[in-house]
């Protein structure tokens, strides 16, 4: 089974985030079990070299504004750029279930 959890940041080092941190033990947990686990995250440190870490592919500037001038949130623009990640992703190594915390509301555009 692939799992795909989405985060804020990513490696848990250097964070004081609760949900990178859940994003973290969950991942733990679930590899434990045999699940293969990928983490999409909107901020990943230059450091990490983990393959299985993906960066939430970032938007353009004219999508940015066309969102502005439509009167989207930035929620929706953040959905959009997990979609588009998820689906990339996807395409290569098929994913089973997506998790992702949602203080933030990203799912309801995705």
């Amino acid at each position: 089974m692939h799992v795909a959890l989405v985060s804020p940041a990513w490696p848990l080092e250097g964070k004081s985030n609760g949900i990178v941190t859940y994003v973290h033990w969950l991942r733990n947990g679930l590899e434990k079990e045999g699940c293969r686990v990928s983490v999409l995250a909107f901020e990943v440190d230059e450091n990490c070299s983990d393959p299985h870490v993906y960066r939430i592919d970032r938007t353009d500037s004219g999508r940015r504004l066309l969102n502005r001038v439509s009167g989207r949130s930035p929620t929706y623009d953040a959905g959009y750029r997990i979609a588009t990640t998820l689906r990339r992703l996807h395409r290569s190594v098929p994913i089973d279930i997506v998790e992702m915390e949602e203080s933030f509301g990203w799912a309801i555009n995705v």
